[in-house]
């Protein structure tokens, strides 16, 4: 195998169990944020204990793992990115699946972040009304 197919192979892996995660953690997190708080916000301390765990034990995690891969696939993503425009016609450009996949996956990882955030943003905004 390539250098690269064995950077896509170890990042697909990241990416399987950081989707995996995200999968099976999120029934948690929607039980969590569907609960209503009372009216009396001295009562809101065992949701905002909840929500705080919740954010803690899930969401952080996750997307400090989510984006701490794609930071490090970044650097070999831009040079993808680059090539077709440093390419000469003596060199032999030519497509590359694999570097295409590579791409992909970090665009993937990108989204993931991405949902995470919404995610996190939920949590404290309904953490900020209790």
């Amino acid at each position: 195998m390539s250098e690269a197919a064995d950077a896509l192979a170890a990042s697909a892996l990241v990416l399987a169990i950081l989707a995996a995660l995200f999968s099976v953690w999120m029934p948690d997190v929607a039980a969590v944020m569907a609960e209503k708080g009372s009216t009396d916000k001295d009562n809101n301390g065992p949701l905002r204990t909840k929500l705080k765990l919740i954010a803690r034990t899930r969401l952080y995690p996750l997307f400090a793992a989510a984006l701490t891969t794609a930071i490090i696939l970044l650097p070999r993503c831009w040079g993808i990115i680059r090539s077709p425009w440093t390419c000469t016609p003596w060199d032999r450009c030519h497509y590359d699946d694999v570097q295409a996949l590579m791409l992909l996956t970090v665009l993937l990882l990108i989204l993931l972040c991405v949902a995470l955030i919404v995610q996190i943003m939920s949590v404290q905004k309904k953490l900020a009304g209790l």
